[in-house]
């Protein structure tokens, strides 16, 4: 096992920058190998751009440092790569990993500033654990074609894109906002901003604080709402199984396009619901 730092611009040819399977490109030189711990830095910003297959190796750490300016891969050819821990603060444009069956909990401290309909960092991968993501602008198999499976996704700031081929069990919200287009089994929002799209449903939610727009064309089991605001778009067909709607919770709803299987509850103290059919 070695500590490897990348370069990306050594002694050899410039033809060969960024190549990540050029050896002079690593400090101490060598390409890394199974266990090697690999480190990006904000001493050296060259874009990872060639040797991008990496598959068949599973790396120690892979960490990108806050400072990182450079790009990693592209959305046609993500950085393919096992890994063991995974952390990433880096700033540049746009980073794509693909980490296949990497059993690992990656944290996302910040990514790069990202432009309307894209994301800083953009991770592949099916067997991922728990996601903490707390700045910065993620994309969990947000690309066309790809997919991640997460089973925890937590979320204290920034933004996260989960796109409709992924599989996230459980997500909880404390901060920043999630977008997703597939089922999700348990959904516990303290704050922050989830938003359900195209055909999502969500088998539970437990709303406490902050906000929880139900965009989709779907049915959605068990809702509590104990505080904070359900919004439910116009539009498609919606449907509510079972709703709980306590004190201090808030519901938006329009009448023509949701469909509540239970009666709204009854309380004691004053519930806010709006309604509208414009």
């Amino acid at each position: 096992m070695a500590d490897k730092l990348w370069i990306g611009n050594g002694t050899a040819s410039s033809g060969n920058y960024g190549d990540w399977s050029q050896a002079d490109n690593w400090s101490p030189s060598g390409v890394p190998v199974a266990s090697d711990n690999v480190r990006f830095s904000a001493e050296h910003t060259q874009a990872v751009t060639a040797g991008l297959n990496q598959s068949s190796i599973t790396l120690g750490d892979l960490i990108v440092e806050d400072g990182y300016s450079g790009k990693i891969g592209t959305n046609t050819a993500p950085l393919q790569i096992g890994v063991t821990t995974f952390e990433y603060a880096g700033r540049g444009d746009s980073a794509f990993l693909d980490i296949a069956a990497s059993s690992v909990n990656p944290v996302i401290h910040n990514t790069g500033s990202s432009t309307t309909g894209k994301v800083g960092l953009h991770i592949k991968g099916s067997a991922m654990g728990t996601v903490v993501v707390m700045a910065g602008s993620v994309g969990l198999g947000s690309l066309h074609g790809t997919s991640a499976t997460v089973t925890t996704l937590r979320v204290t700031g920034g933004s996260v894109e989960i796109g409709s081929g992924s599989t996230v069990t459980n997500i909880y919200s404390f901060g920043g906002s999630v977008t997703t287009r597939t089922n999700i089994t348990d959904c516990n929002v303290n704050g922050g901003t989830v938003t359900a799209r195209e055909q999502a449903a969500i088998t539970t939610l437990d709303l406490e604080d902050g906000t929880v727009n139900f965009n989709s064309e779907a049915t959605w089991a068990t809702v509590n709402v104990n505080g904070g605001r359900l919004s439910i778009g116009a539009g498609s067909n919606k449907t509510i199984t079972n709703l709980t709607l306590e004190p201090g919770g808030e519901l938006i709803y329009y009448p023509s396009n949701l469909t509540l299987s239970n009666d709204l509850p009854k309380a004691t103290q004053p519930i806010r619901i709006t309604t509208s059919d414009v």
